[in-house]
């Protein structure tokens, strides 16, 4: 505990709790995932609007929550790394309790069967993505291409099934978050190699080295921009150029998260 966390507890407090359930990793999916549905977001008054969206941005919290810190779990036990019996039993009652919230959230609030399945797809692949012995995560390119599709699209996916909005908007917006979660999770493994190496990890950068993932990083931000694009060129106006104007917004959130992190990096550094 730092000096400022003992002359102001409270604040340590929720400094730990937000260290617990891993805010700085999936803050940024959540607001894309909203941001995304939001985009999508039915008339008032049809059926479909009666799927409520505050309860899916609810589901989108807990699950996400339940994908980092079940991964923080794995990877502690992948590291050998030694924690504290207490903040193991802590880990294992966020993860758990935030499946089961999010689970139960979204069969009361969804009626259709989509978004459920969709749900289901989500804790099952975030499950198999940290967990051995599955553990797609150390599985070369599937682990990349697991990850992406968990962190991002998947989760949009949730809202996508439960107004039941499966057209050419939502492919387009989901590719747009897959290719954004490939460039994301390249770059994170770029950033991790050092420590992956020590620690035995072997993500596909790890394997393959970093100039073959910065390779893949530079197709995926081709790809992204074309994505960004494509709406304006391939919908009908006015719903194509006020999707590329959405994406093109909802770009900032990654920007903001590179940035986010280098300050943390320069704060450590002095």
């Amino acid at each position: 505990m730092t000096a400022n966390d003992k002359a102001h507890p409270e604040a340590g407090h929720l400094r730990h709790a937000l260290r617990l359930v891993r805010l700085r990793g999936w803050w940024d999916k959540l607001l894309l995932a909203g941001g995304a549905a939001f985009l999508i977001l039915p008339p008032a008054g049809t059926d479909a609007a009666r799927a409520p969206f505050p309860a899916f941005l609810a589901v989108a919290l807990l699950f996400l929550i339940y994908g980092y810190v079940y991964n923080d779990i794995c990877d502690a036990e992948q590291d050998g790394r030694a924690s504290s019996a207490a903040l193991e039993r802590r880990r294992r009652l966020v993860a758990f309790a935030s499946a089961l919230g999010g689970a139960v959230v979204l069969v009361l609030a969804f009626r259709r069967p989509a978004a459920r399945l969709v749900g289901a797809a989500y804790l099952l692949l975030a499950t198999a993505y940290s967990a051995r012995p599955v553990r797609l995560k150390e599985r070369g390119i599937l682990g990349v291409l697991a990850g992406a599709v968990a962190q991002r699209p998947l989760v949009f996916l949730i809202y996508v099934g439960a107004v039941g909005a499966w057209d050419g908007r939502s492919a387009l917006l989901a590719a747009w978050l897959f290719l954004g979660g490939v460039l994301g999770m390249l770059g994170h493994q770029v950033k991790d190699y050092e420590n992956d190496l020590r620690a035995g990890v072997r993500t596909f950068t790890a394997t393959h080295g970093r100039r073959t993932s910065l390779a893949l990083c530079w197709l995926a931000l081709v790809a992204l921009g074309l994505t960004t694009l494509a709406p304006a060129a391939l919908l009908p106006a006015p719903e194509g150029p006020r999707l590329t104007a959405g994406l093109c917004i909802l770009a900032l959130v990654p920007l903001g998260q590179v940035a986010l992190s280098r300050l943390t990096l320069r704060k450590g550094s002095s």
